[in-house]
C-alpha cells in the first residue's frame, strides 16, 4: 500500500514537473520569437525613416494644399453651375406652363371664333337662300302674270302694253334683287376667308412662339 502510494506521489511529481517544463521551454520560444520581430520592426522602421527624411516633405504638403483648395474651389464652382442650371431649369418651366396656359386659351378663343364664323355664314346663306326663293316665286308670278297679259292682248292692246312695261320693269327688278344678293354674297364670302385667313395666321405665329420656346430650353441641355 505504502509502495502505491509513493509510485503516485512519484509519478504526480513527475507530471507536474514536466509541465512546468514545458511552459517555461514555450515562454523561451515565444520571447525569442517577439525580440526577432521587434528587431525586424526596427530594421524596417529606421528604413522607412530614412526613406522619409530624403523626400522633400514641405514641398509635398504645399502641392497637397494647393491641390485641396483648387480641388475645394472647384466643387463649389460645381455647386453654383448646378444650382444656376437647376434656377434655369425651374423657370424654363414655368415659362413653358404659361405659355401652354395662353396657347391653350388662343387656341380656344380660336375655336370659338370659328364657330362665330361658321354660325354667321350659315345665317347670311339661309337669308340668300330666303331671298332666293321669294325672287324665284315673283318670277314665277311675273311670268304667270305675262302669259295672262299676252292671252288679253288681242282685246285690251293698252293694257297689254302697260302690262309688258310693268312685267319688264319687275324683271329689271328682279335683276337688281338677284346682283344685289350675288354682291352681298361675295362679300360675306370674302369676309369669312379674310378670318379664317386672320386666324390660321394667328395661330402660326402662337406656333412659331413655341416653338422658339421649346429650341431655347433643349439648347440649354
Amino acid at each position: 500500500m505504502k509502495k502505491r502510494l509513493i509510485l503516485m506521489t512519484a509519478l504526480i511529481s513527475t507530471m507536474i514537473l514536466t509541465g512546468c517544463s514545458n511552459d517555461n521551454i514555450k515562454e523561451k520560444k515565444e520571447e525569442k520569437t517577439t525580440t526577432q520581430e521587434s528587431s525586424v520592426d526596427i530594421d524596417v522602421a529606421g528604413k522607412i525613416r530614412d526613406k522619409f527624411d530624403e523626400l522633400d516633405t514641405d514641398s509635398h504638403i504645399s502641392s497637397l494644399t494647393e491641390f485641396a483648395h483648387s480641388f475645394s474651389d472647384k466643387v463649389d464652382s460645381a455647386k453654383d453651375t448646378l444650382k444656376d442650371a437647376n434656377n434655369a431649369l425651374d423657370s424654363a418651366g414655368d415659362l413653358t406652363a404659361g405659355l401652354d396656359s395662353k396657347i391653350n386659351d388662343a387656341n380656344s378663343k380660336i375655336s370659338s371664333a370659328r364657330g362665330d364664323v361658321d354660325s354667321a355664314r350659315h345665317k347670311v346663306n339661309s337669308k340668300i337662300d330666303n331671298a332666293t326663293d321669294k325672287v324665284n316665286s315673283a318670277s314665277d308670278k311675273l311670268s304667270t302674270a305675262k302669259n295672262k297679259a299676252d292671252s288679253a292682248k288681242d282685246k285690251v292692246s293698252d293694257k297689254i302694253n302697260k302690262a309688258d312695261k310693268d312685267v319688264n320693269n319687275a324683271k329689271d327688278k328682279v335683276n337688281q334683287i338677284d346682283k344685289n344678293i350675288n354682291n352681298t354674297k361675295d362679300k360675306v364670302n370674302n369676309k369669312v376667308d379674310d378670318t379664317k385667313n386672320k386666324i390660321e395666321d394667328t395661330k402660326n405665329k402662337i406656333d412659331s412662339i413655341k416653338n422658339d420656346i421649346s429650341d431655347k430650353i433643349h439648347n440649354r441641355h
